[in-house]
């Protein structure tokens, strides 16, 4: 177990745990009725729109394949992705080069600010170039 646990009571960790899992149903219940819905008809969704569908439909699915050209959307997604995660990196690799070998104050405040962490601390891996 870890020191942040140890020192509190076991009941206390039980309501963190069903706190979190309370949090949990309720983030996960979109998601539920998203996928559920779409398995039923259009008057069972209106009728009964947390339940299970009575009868699993996919004739959805089978029209939106067939109206939707999704090969041809896939491939525009997958070229778009890809050539925007290549500027990126070459664009962040020379930048991130210049701010490193570059010496100014501006330059120290970017590579101190590109530094920290989420808990406020300054990584401990480049602190010789600063």
């Amino acid at each position: 177990m870890s020191r942040h646990i140890k020192n509190k009571s076991a009941a206390n960790v039980i309501k963190e745990i069903l706190f979190f899992i309370l949090l949990t149903m309720i983030m996960m219940l979109p998601i539920y009725y998203l996928v559920i819905t779409t398995f039923k008809t259009s008057a069972d969704a209106t009728n009964n729109p947390l339940s299970l569908p009575k009868v699993f439909q996919i004739e959805g699915y089978i029209k939106a394949w067939t109206s939707m050209e999704y090969p041809r959307a896939f491939s525009n997604s997958f070229i778009i992705t890809v050539v925007s995660l290549t500027g990126v990196l070459l664009l962040s690799a020379m930048a991130s080069y210049a701010i490193a070998r570059k010496r100014n104050t501006l330059n120290k405040i970017i590579f101190t600010f590109f530094s920290c962490r989420d808990d406020g601390t300054l990584s401990n891996e480049y602190h010789g170039t600063i």
